[in-house]
């Protein structure tokens, strides 16, 4: 991991912890300001997927598959954008079925990880982390409140697991 990139990692973190202190202090504002990031980062990662389509990886085999999604991610952060009122059970929809397919990816990742030596342990628990967050969801449907807190809370563990990430050593490979 580059200067920059571990300075981004511990900016992105901060602001993420930011954003949860926020979801705590005002749980009534919790909907409209998940709504709100939610939209931005869809909208953000449509536009870097679609930038590293037109940069790189339209020479590269499946390549495509960055444009299609990036595509995908630009026209979902659009639609949620543009709606009024967006109901809090299609924010919330989007929240559990993205939590748990990344707490399943993490999941996977942790235990390739650990078939091939290296370190699993933190991808483990945020895996488990998504999972957990993904099925407290669907529990808790009827309380919006509770709902912006469990949010916050996985909010929270991943921004500190990002700042911690920003601090482990990297191995540097030298090449004579």
């Amino acid at each position: 991991m580059t200067s920059f990139q571990r300075v981004k990692a511990i900016l992105s973190g901060l602001l993420m912890i930011v954003c949860c202190g926020v979801l705590v202090g005002w749980p009534d504002l919790g909907f409209p300001l998940i709504g709100l990031i939610v939209c931005v980062s869809l909208l953000a990662e449509g536009v870097h997927s679609l930038i590293y389509y037109i940069t790189m990886a339209r020479h590269m085999v499946g390549g495509q598959l960055q444009l299609y999604k990036g595509l995908f991610m630009l026209d979902i952060g659009l639609f949620f954008l543009t709606m009024n009122d967006p109901p809090t059970a299609t924010i919330m929809l989007y929240l559990l079925i993205g939590n748990v397919i990344a707490g399943v990816i993490d999941v996977l990742k942790a235990r390739e990880s650990r078939r091939l030596g290296s370190n699993w342990k933190i991808s483990l628990a945020t895996g488990i982390i998504n999972i957990i967050s993904g099925i407290a969801c669907v529990f808790c449907l009827g309380s919006p409140a509770i709902l912006v807190y469990i949010y916050a809370a996985g909010l929270f563990s991943t921004a500190c697991l990002r700042i911690l990430s920003a601090f482990r050593k990297t191995a540097i490979i030298y090449i004579p």
